[in-house]
């Protein structure tokens, strides 16, 4: 499902408060609660919220498909992408992890000259395709939910790229600096690919912060620059 800037607005209303209703919806947004209610109603069978006895509530976006995620916090992602591209240039070889966060980068990448990519995503190769960038996607087997490949196969292919650039989300940071994931298999290939990377950039948008899971990718001072709204 592609947002308009209403659906974009409500999911970031969702975001600030974790419920609100349809009622209050319909005054922000400046639309009749018959329009918010088409919106929320298209949104929930996304899979992007929930609704309950004329409420919207906000979904847990971590545990839903990349095809959903790619548009939460479109505005967020956009921003994040547009810095991070100042530290692009032509001529070099880049990383992109299946975060939906990065799949934003590659608009970018489309207007440096000579650009390759490596990626363990199926959707940042599809993306590439359009835009007519070589890519190199990793074998591995096929996890459906980000469109990814993963497994020993994946980290073996990661961790012989010798990027200029490699670009990172994970599921969340502290103010202290620690990065983690909530997925052992996506770690490991992070860490494969971070090995013999020139430049490592993290990209977080605001749902990620003070947020800890299980497993530790990095810390920020070990890491080129992160990158935060």
């Amino acid at each position: 499902m592609e947002l308009n800037e209403r659906q974009q607005n409500i999911l970031n209303l969702l975001h600030e408060n974790g419920k609100i209703s349809v009622n209050k919806l319909s005054k922000i947004l400046n639309y009749s609660e018959m329009t918010v209610r088409r919106d929320l109603t298209k949104m929930e069978k996304a899979g992007l919220l929930k609704r309950s006895h004329g409420m919207a509530l906000e979904n847990d976006i971590q545990s839903q498909p990349i095809t959903t995620r790619s548009f939460a916090q479109d505005g967020e992602k956009r921003t994040l992408s547009k810095e991070a591209s100042k530290y692009l240039s032509d001529n070099i070889t880049v990383f992109l992890d299946s975060s939906s966060t990065c799949i934003y980068l590659i608009p970018y990448i489309a207007e440096k000259k000579n650009i390759t990519i490596f990626t363990n995503s199926v959707q940042v190769l599809l993306s590439a395709a359009n835009f007519h960038i070589p890519c190199y996607l990793t074998g591995g087997k096929y996890f459906e939910k980000d469109m990814c490949l993963l497994g020993p196969q994946a980290e073996k292919f990661a961790e012989n790229i010798n990027a200029d650039i490699a670009f990172f989300s994970c599921a969340g940071y502290t103010e202290d600096g620690k990065i983690t994931d909530d997925s052992e298999e996506q770690t490991a290939v992070r860490l494969a690919a971070m090995k013999n990377a020139k430049k490592i950039i993290m990209l977080f948008d605001s749902t990620k912060k003070n947020l800890t899971y299980a497993f530790t990718v990095c810390r920020k001072e070990n890491i080129f620059k992160m990158i935060t709204v």
